[in-house]
Parts: structure tokens; sequence; C-alpha cells
């Protein structure tokens, strides 16, 4: 397979389930809230509200921050960020025992997302001219397919083995999903993050 054919499969498949797991978590969001002792349905409903708008909020503030930093320092190093922050910050949301540390770990999910400007940058970088479009719509479809396909998959799971352990899930799912680094510099092209991390990561 072409070399920007695997970059842009590989960048598809990892903006997918980056946003399904932020996604994940809508369903049983208000159960969860119940868990955690915010019984009154009134309150739920406002914390639900709350907590889906912190963490895309932060996702959509920060994307052109994390953009222009990935130009600065090169790609793997922001994607590496986003992964493995979302992961951790997952496996942290699964031992919270009251709602404002959820509050607080989903501000800091969203300060971990935002990573698809810097696929944009990647994908529109390596791949052909002619194919450049094709490429973004794909990105497109991916990132939409996940935040479609999240919720969907989170309800099902949540009756199946509890909301903790889909969180668990959504920690897995994030440590195993990596970009390689042949995607990151299918041309042997670096930056200077992007060095050091394909060096030593």
């Amino acid at each position: 397979m072409e070399s920007w054919k695997k970059t842009l499969l590989i960048s598809a498949g990892v903006i997918f389930f980056q946003s399904a797991g932020l996604s994940m978590m809508m369903p049983f969001l208000p159960l969860y809230l119940k868990d955690l002792g915010v019984t009154n349905p009134q309150a739920q409903a406002t914390w639900s509200g709350l907590l889906s708008f912190v963490s895309f909020f932060f996702v959509a503030l920060l994307a052109p921050v994390w953009g222009t930093l990935s130009d600065k320092y090169g790609r793997k190093p922001l994607i590496l960020r986003a992964t493995f922050g979302i992961s951790l910050i997952a496996f942290l949301m699964s031992l919270v025992t009251n709602v404002y540390q959820l509050l607080v770990l989903r501000i800091l999910h969203g300060f971990c997302g935002g990573v698809m400007p810097t696929f944009i940058a990647l994908v529109a970088h390596h791949l052909p001219r002619e194919r450049t479009g094709q490429g973004l719509g794909g990105m497109q479809v991916s990132l939409l397919a996940g935040n479609i396909v999240g919720p969907f998959i989170g309800g099902l799971l949540s009756d199946w083995v509890g909301y903790r352990n889909v969180l668990l899930v959504i920690f897995s799912l994030a440590v195993n999903v990596k970009c390689p680094d042949h995607a990151l510099h299918p041309r042997g092209k670096t930056r200077p993050g992007d060095s050091f991390f394909y060096h030593h990561g």
C-alpha cells in the first residue's frame, strides 16, 4: 500500500477511536451522576449539560493552539499527548467519588482533545494534491462516525458491564490505539519534537 494511503487510514482510525471515546460516556452520564450522589432530576439535567459542554468547549477552544504547537514542535508529541491524556483521564473518571471531581476531569479531557488540526495538517501535507480533498473528507467522516457510534456503544456497554467499566473500556482503547512512526513520517520528514520521539519513543 502506498505510504499516503497508510497515513490516511491510520489517521482516520485514530480520529475515529478518539472521538468515539470522547462521546461514549454521554448516554449514561445522568445515571452515573446518580451514582455520584446527584439524585435530584433537575440537578442531574444541569450537571449533564455542564459536563457535556465543558469537554467539547475546551476541545474547540484549544484546537488552534495545539495545531500551532504541532507546527512548531512536531506532530507526534501532540498526538501522543492527546492519546495518553485521554486514556489516563478516562481511567481517573472511573474512580471519581463526587461530581466535582468529574467536572475537573471533563475539563482536562477537553484539554487533551483538539488533535484534529494536527491530523488535518499531517494528511494535507503528505497526500498527493489530487487526493487532498478526498483525504480531508475522509477525516471528517471518521470524526463524525466516532461521535455517532460512540454513544451507541457506550449505551450498550453500560448495560452489560456497568458505567465505571465503560470508562475502563475507553481507557483501554486510547492506550492501544496509536499512530505508528511510519504514518507520522511517511517521507522521512521530521520536526524537532518528532525526531526525539522517533528515536526514543
